[in-house]
């Protein structure tokens, strides 16, 4: 609900109706803009939609329109304004006003099919305003199929956006008339499913080389059409076929392409006007001659290529960008003893998909540098398109198999690239020698989740607190007057009972979860009325999974030997996270409810280890062995529980990986943690900083061998990617920071690293200093 009506906002804010004023006094001179409509610029320039009257005379002189179109589409749009401003796109009576609002566009439409000032007015409503949102009337679409020029009125109608309105007109035209070029290529600019598309620019590809009688096909326009197929081939990495199909391309467009010409192209095709661009694709080509094994070839194209200027470090990142990629490509061209580190990961800041990455992937399979090739390979497997595109119609059945095909022909690719990933990660991990603590992790956390506390429901005549937000912390003061809470404890409910005293706070340090929430709750408890306090306790009870604890309640919090906690349920949707985590939504809610929890359950250490039994689930170490990796440390002191420590001096690449940790360790504290509203909730009581516990747990996705001599200040869990996905199923979102590419050079005095916490990531070079100290650099870096 909430997203559709910021939907309909924006839509207002597009048209220009919120805050537009009063209109002029006089009728003010308007300047075109490609991207809106002529009546929407003239209303925003004319004092918005308020006064139709007004707006009618104007179209009428503006647009030479009849006074009836005119005033027919001044009250169209008007009614768009209000019906954007004041209704969601959920509430029924939407759907009911906006067939309304359509049924005056068709009319107009219908009236004068070939005008191109009322196509435009409808083309802007289909597909940026309000009526590219659902499928247009089967009305309109007969009207496009019925029209004296089908081809025509869909290429107008479908001049502006990319919506589901716009896709279904065109396919309409289609249906009745499928030879036009221009109108298969468009059909490519809404589909933004590689299979499909790549289908739609080889159908346009076919039409535009059959010609039409009597007039020559546009050299230009046929050669920007061909690199846009050629384009988005080598994007997914379809290098035979993009080859074939240049080699298949007619000479003079083939030339061109050798050539590097670019520039804007204005043709006009099959009657239609054709706007593109020439692209320079003869890098990408080059690298698809390479990875095909065709050197000659490559070497043939990359001589007439220019040299890109050399760019200093952190200028201009897109002429870099280019410099890179042309010396990835000669390195390959012409193999040299000299090490390949600087341009290995200079360009891996280039973040394009397809053919540059592919080839950079390869480089380093050739240059004994698996860490980078598997990242390589990762980045594509991981951001291939998953776009779902499905034409209603007029597709024929010829084009329809060539996508299908291609698809077939994408996972194929894919998977093969994945399997070359896991090689080349597998032979990059055997250089830190076997995993013995990867058998227990996979054991514990196969291992079903430990008993949770019983939900109960409030008891009769205790129902839920809901004073104003501004009274909670007041009355949370209130509650620990007299106690002396560690410095930095985050409090969001506190009680005591005489000598005893119990206080609930939030903290992420047994569980990462960045932005999402403020992590799990923990328990502190005290026999002297609050001046002292126990070892935070950890509970297991993560923040809207699906528990949130209320900060005020009737019922008693402390009883007997156990808690009880009201709650309330506000339970995320996992499926829904983006980042940053904006808007997010319970799936689930209710109010009423207590958890009882036994402290006994709490405290419970089964091996004695200092660890409780639930603190052991969640850090994946054994609760019943008090030392999980068997170097002699146990759990509770062990900085790093699930890898055997080496007791030696500290190597190069240990040293490098302290300096890295001491640059990244506390990264996840600028978190604005987002969360589902639920309250009324306050953490309350923090002197200076919230840091609820010690908050020195730092959960890491890497390879363990990195970390065997490690000593660092605090604890780290080092998990395999694997072993991370099988906590998310088992714990839900859990976002570790994972040292994606650990790399060092071939004297060892220089690494690497990109990092991603999902919220946030880098880059950082590591360089070992004359004094056998290593300094950390931050080459990039980005947030949401």
């Amino acid at each position: 609900m909430r997203i559709s009506r910021l939907h309909a906002l924006a839509l207002a804010g597009l048209l220009g109706l919120a805050g537009t004023g009063t209109a002029s006094a006089a009728d003010k001179a308007c300047p075109e803009d490609l991207y809106e409509s002529r009546a929407v610029q003239l209303a925003k320039c004319n004092g918005g939609f308020d006064d139709p009257q007004r707006l009618a005379r104007i179209y009428s002189r503006e647009l030479g329109l009849s006074a009836e179109a005119a005033a027919r589409l001044a009250g169209a749009l008007a009614a768009s304004k209000a019906l954007a401003e004041k209704r969601s796109q959920d509430d029924p009576a939407f759907e009911t006003e906006i067939r309304r609002i359509e049924s005056e566009f068709i009319f107009l439409l219908n009236q004068a099919p070939d005008d191109p000032r009322i196509a435009d007015e409808v083309s802007w409503f289909y597909g940026e305003g309000l009526g590219g949102s659902r499928a247009p009337s089967p009305a309109l679409l007969d009207l496009v199929a019925r029209s004296a020029d089908p081809v025509r009125l869909a290429a107008r109608l479908t001049k502006h956006g990319n919506s589901r309105a716009t896709e279904e007109i065109l396919f309409a035209a289609l249906a009745v008339r499928p030879e036009p070029a221009v109108l298969w290529r468009r059909a490519a600019q809404l589909a933004y499913d590689p299979p499909w598309k790549i289908a739609f620019l080889e159908e346009a590809s076919r039409r535009i080389a059959a010609g039409e009688a009597g007039r020559p096909v546009s050299t230009a326009a046929a050669t920007a059409l061909a690199e846009e197929l050629l384009a988005e081939q080598l994007g997914v990495g379809l290098v035979p076929q993009a080859l074939a199909a240049f080699q298949s391309l007619p000479p003079a467009v083939r030339s061109r392409i050798e050539q590097g010409s670019e520039g804007e192209v204005k043709a006009e095709v099959g009657g239609l006007p054709f706007e593109g661009w020439l692209l320079d694709l003869r890098r990408q080509l080059a690298a698809a001659y390479l990875l095909t094994g065709d050197a000659r070839a490559a070497a043939r194209l990359m001589a007439t290529i220019a040299p890109v200027p050399k760019t200093r470090q952190g200028r201009a990142p897109e002429a870099r960008a280019e410099e890179l990629a042309q010396r990835v490509l000669e390195r390959w061209l012409h193999p040299s003893r000299k090490d390949p580190f600087n341009l290995l990961t200079g360009a891996l800041a280039d973040e394009r998909l397809g053919i540059g990455k592919l080839a950079l992937a390869r480089l380093a399979e050739r240059e004994r540098y698996p860490a980078v090739a598997a990242y390589c390979l990762d980045f594509l497997v991981r951001n291939k398109s998953e776009s779902s595109f499905e034409p209603a119609r007029g597709v024929p059945a010829r084009v329809r198999a060539a996508a299908e095909a291609m698809r077939g022909e994408i996972e194929k690719l894919y998977q093969s690239l994945a399997d070359e990933e896991s090689a080349d990660r597998e032979a990059a991990r055997t250089a830190f020698g076997p995993d013995p603590a990867g058998a227990t992790v996979a054991r514990l956390l196969r291992a079903p989740a430990a008993v949770r506390f019983a939900e109960r429901p409030l008891p009769d005549g205790i129902a839920p607190v809901e004073p104003p937000r501004e009274e909670v912390e007041q009355r949370q003061q209130t509650m620990v007057a007299g106690m002396e809470l560690p410095a930095g404890f985050g409090l969001v409910r506190a009680e005591r009972q005489g000598d005893r005293a119990v206080a609930i706070g939030e903290s992420q340090d047994y569980d990462p979860v960045g932005e999402v929430s403020s992590g799990a709750y923990w328990v502190l408890l005290s026999s002297d009325g609050g001046r002292t306090w126990g070892p935070p306790l950890y509970t297991g009870l993560r923040v809207n999974q699906p528990y949130v604890a209320r900060a005020l309640s009737r019922l008693p919090l402390l009883a007997g030997d156990h808690l009880q906690v009201e709650v309330e349920i506000a339970e995320l949707d996992a499926s829904k996270i983006v980042f940053p985590p904006v808007l997010l939504t319970p799936k689930r809610t209710a109010k009423g409810l207590y958890l009882d929890i036994p402290l006994d359950l709490l405290r419970k250490d089964t091996d004695g280890d200092g660890l409780t039994d639930l603190a052991e689930e969640r850090l994946m170490t054994d609760p019943e062995s008090r030392d999980t990796d068997g170097d002699g440390l146990e759990d509770g002191v062990d900085p790093l529980p699930n890898v055997p420590f080496r007791r030696e001096a500290p190597s190069a690449s240990t040293r490098a990986l302290a300096a890295f940790l001491g640059e990244t360790w506390n990264v996840d504290r600028a978190a604005i943690i987002e969360g589902i509203p639920a309250g009324p909730r306050v953490l309350c009581c923090a002197k200076g900083g919230v840091r609820t516990v010690d908050e020195k747990t730092l959960f890491l996705i890497a390879d363990r061998g990195l970390f065997a001599a490690l000593q660092p200040t605090g604890r780290v869990v080092v998990l395999t990617p694997e072993e991370a996905g099988a906590a998310l199923q088992k714990f839900g979102p859990f976002f570790p920071q994972q040292l994606e590419l650990f790399v060092f050079d071939r004297s060892g005095r220089r690494a690497y690293v990109i990092w991603n916490a999902s919220w946030q990531g880098g880059q950082t070079l590591l360089e070992e200093q004359p004094d056998g100290t290593w300094k950390a650099r931050a080459t990039g870096g980005w947030i949401t």
